[in-house]
């Protein structure tokens, strides 16, 4: 028996978040983003969050406040050094990003 055009819609569309997931999961940035534009845009946020909380685990804090400036979550840079460095740093993070 063929596959209707709606089954393979549906296997199609289970089949992308997986995908997606997979890439997460393995930590492989660039084709899980690749996925996410292509295919599913809503859920770039979510690759580009996962994404800067590995990048802020290698300290590399610029490339960390440019993923969440991507995925549209700038009081998340603030959070994150708020329980990193206890304020110290809140500040000057503020003031550059939001005048």
């Amino acid at each position: 028996m063929f596959p209707t055009l709606y089954s393979v819609t549906l296997v199609m569309s289970i089949s992308l978040p997986v995908i997606c997931y997979r890439y997460i999961h393995n930590q492989d940035w660039q084709n899980a983003q690749r996925v996410a534009e292509e295919h599913d845009p809503n859920s770039l946020s979510e690759v580009l969050l996962g994404q800067a909380k590995d990048v802020f685990s290698s300290k590399n804090y610029p490339h960390f406040e440019s993923l969440l400036l991507r995925a549209q979550r700038p009081e998340l840079i603030i959070k994150y050094y708020q329980v990193i460095w206890r304020g110290k740093l809140c500040l000057i993070v503020g003031l550059d990003h939001f005048g």
